[in-house]
């Protein structure tokens, strides 16, 4: 775990969090998008320095409102009524002035995002890809052998987003090395990698479905 740890790389942050605001994904005026995209960032900025929560200041459903009603007046803002949380009255410069930015601004962001390059939810794969949804279901059922024989969770085992990214996109050609490698690069432990390589890579070559009485849930 400390030999780990010292060649921890964290992953890259997410692209357009903001997008993440409830409800906003109903949203398709541009502009609306930029003012809660404004209001986002300058709530979380507020709640770095405040070392609080983002939605205890302002709670999502408010920048949803304001980039909804786009005010054009700061007392608009002020009177806004759906425009809610601790933080909303006692930092109305702060909200004005991001979105007065949004109003200013001259690059809009796109109604839908740009595709990401992950792969697709686990919970469409046998509709849309049969094959790795056989294979994911194949290896969940084996490791999950393996975390009751060592008493350990099966998110403990291996971190469930790496079996789904090696299942749904397996190395070719599947050998045990391969796998190996594949799960390193995802960032397994090694004793992770040892517990689970060879499972993962029958699960990958075998082309029968699994027994469905051993089939879990998928998570």
């Amino acid at each position: 775990e400390f030999e780990n740890l010292l060649s921890f790389k964290p992953k890259p942050t997410k692209q357009d969090r903001w997008r993440g605001v409830s409800g906003l994904s109903k949203v398709s005026d541009q502009l609306s998008l930029e003012i809660a995209r404004t209001l986002w960032l300058a709530r979380e900025e507020l709640a770095i320095k405040m070392d609080v929560s983002p939605g205890r200041l302002v709670p999502d459903a408010a920048i949803l409102s304001v980039a909804i009603a786009k005010p054009k007046t700061r007392p608009e803002l002020a009177s806004l009524r759906s425009f809610t949380g601790r933080a909303s009255r006692s930092y109305l410069d702060l909200w004005w002035e991001a979105v007065q930015s949004a109003f200013r601004s001259t690059v809009l962001p796109p109604v839908r995002p740009e595709k990401s390059e992950g792969i697709p939810n686990h919970r469409n794969w046998a509709a849309k890809y049969p094959d790795a949804d056989r294979r994911l279901r194949h290896a969940k059922n084996a490791l999950t052998s393996i975390s009751e024989n060592a008493n350990l969770p099966l998110e403990n085992l291996l971190t469930p987003d790496f079996l789904r990214q090696i299942c749904f996109t397996p190395p070719e050609p599947a050998t045990l090395e391969n796998v190996r490698k594949t799960l390193l690069g995802l960032g397994a432990r090694k004793w992770q990698v040892n517990l689970t390589c060879e499972s993962i890579l029958d699960s990958i070559t075998r082309l029968d479905e699994p027994d469905q009485k051993q089939q879990n849930p998928q998570q």
